[in-house]
């Protein structure tokens, strides 16, 4: 009865181990976009006067880089980036690098797992969603410290950094997916081209005319995205139905 007994708690402890992953897992996906922006809003500051101060965009009250500003940048941003920016996704990964190392060993619930954790990725790229979400934390952060430059300069420092990201994800093609890879690459071509309307119709040498044509074009150039993802997604899962 003791050896049946032990039997028992192993494959209990087993199961809620892996019922654990996933669950830390789902809590990582849907609050580290949040909590990144949180954490990142504490550090961006604004110019509200003629005075030489800036103030904390959250909480106007405060002066950047004050001693109160401080406190919070240490208290709540540097902990929740170093928490949920740097080591949440480096663990995850880690985890998801052993289970793929283990997957010639894999039961039906540890390839649940991993199917869940690399979900539509080729074998060989599946840390990508985690640089994906690097990456975003990479903007949000960019978007920050560049934000006292003008707009015109902001614009021009993040659409250099999505055309890096367009040719690193035409280069390698990393989901199994042919469909998605081309819908990727078409949303960062997307989200060039919206923030380069975007830019122009921001710069204060044209008139108010030309801003309003620069803004359409943005917001046409984002619908029209929308449109064919649309249109290629239910395409998918019809071809995908049939077979």
């Amino acid at each position: 009865y003791l050896r049946y007994l032990k039997y028992l708690v192993l494959i209990i402890v087993v199961y809620f181990s892996f019922i654990l992953i996933i669950l830390a897992v789902i809590i990582f996906y849907n609050f580290y976009p949040r909590v990144i922006q949180n954490a990142v809003q504490l550090l961006s500051c604004l110019k509200i006067d003629d005075s030489k101060n800036t103030y904390m965009e959250r909480k106007i009250d405060v002066i950047c880089w004050s001693d109160t500003h401080f406190k919070y940048i240490f208290a709540l941003s540097f902990t929740n980036i170093l928490i949920w920016g740097i080591l949440t996704p480096i663990l995850l990964l880690m985890l998801t690098k052993k289970l793929m190392q283990e997957k010639k060993s894999f039961e039906n619930d540890k390839e649940k797992i991993i199917n869940f954790l690399t979900l539509d990725y080729k074998i060989k790229y599946y840390y990508w969603d985690f640089f994906v979400y690097f990456s975003k934390f990479f903007i949000s952060f960019l978007n920050i410290l560049i934000r006292s430059l003008e707009s015109i300069s902001q614009g021009a420092v993040l659409i250099l950094n999505f055309i890096l990201l367009f040719l690193l994800q035409e280069k390698l093609k990393p989901y199994s997916y042919v469909f998605i890879n081309n819908l990727k690459t078409l949303s960062y071509f997307s989200t060039i081209i919206s923030t380069a309307f975007s830019i122009m119709a921001s710069n204060k040498t044209i008139g108010e005319t030309q801003k309003q044509f620069f803004s359409s074009l943005s917001i046409i150039s984002q619908f029209l995205f929308y449109l064919v993802w649309t249109f290629y997604f239910f395409k998918f899962k019809i071809e995908k139905a049939k077979k």
